[in-house]
């Protein structure tokens, strides 16, 4: 076998078990405190609400928790998952910062703030949240296409093709290889855009 290639299979190896030690740390050390029965049985409400696609039913009871637990980050994302059904995107930005501010390293609240910014044409938000679900986890799959797709909706034609080119040796799965091939067409379409309109301004 090729030396780049037992190389490039060590390396996500590597970063495998790098993601998997720093999960486990942040389980210990970002652990929410318990709840007493009262707002647990609530959570568990706003749990059952929220997978029936009860939305606002849901936002009461994650209140409810928060206004008691205010400390307990789970409950401001779930909060925040609740107002972002309902269309409430004001809020849901609000309650996932707030599970942030409790819990920096909360990726599930890091990168449904980044769908929340992509969703309303706030490209360079949602790229920042992007690049910092990478950061904590460098092989989250939805978080990278996603920051290609967000680079190429602003222009920033070389950095989208600087994570295509990193996706090559990352993703070895023949659907995200052909997902990949679709953005590179969409990257060399923008260029070609780009080009156009600087020819009109001269």
């Amino acid at each position: 076998m090729d030396s780049n290639v037992i190389r490039s299979k060590l390396h996500i190896v590597a970063g495998v078990v790098i993601v998997l030690v720093v999960t486990v740390w942040l389980i210990y050390a970002f652990a929410p405190r318990q709840l007493d029965r009262e707002s647990s049985a609530a959570y568990k409400r706003g749990k059952g609400y929220f997978k029936k696609g009860d939305y606002f039913s849901a936002s009461l009871a994650f209140s409810e928790v928060v206004t008691n637990h205010p400390e307990f980050f789970p409950a401001h994302y779930n909060l925040g998952c609740a107002y972002d059904g309902s269309g409430n995107v004001a809020q849901a930005i609000k309650s996932y910062k707030r599970a942030l501010e409790l819990n920096p390293r909360y990726l599930p609240a890091l990168f449904n703030l980044g769908n929340v910014y992509e969703v309303t044409g706030n490209y360079q938000e949602a790229i920042d949240c992007y690049r910092r679900v990478l950061e904590l986890e460098p092989y989250h799959r939805d978080a990278f296409f996603n920051l290609i797709h967000d680079y190429i909706r602003i222009g920033q034609v070389e950095n989208a093709r600087v994570y295509l080119e990193s996706g090559r040796m990352w993703f070895e799965d023949v659907s995200d290889l052909d997902a990949l091939d679709k953005l590179e067409e969409m990257v060399d379409d923008k260029e070609l855009e780009l080009m156009r309109r600087e020819d009109q301004q001269e």
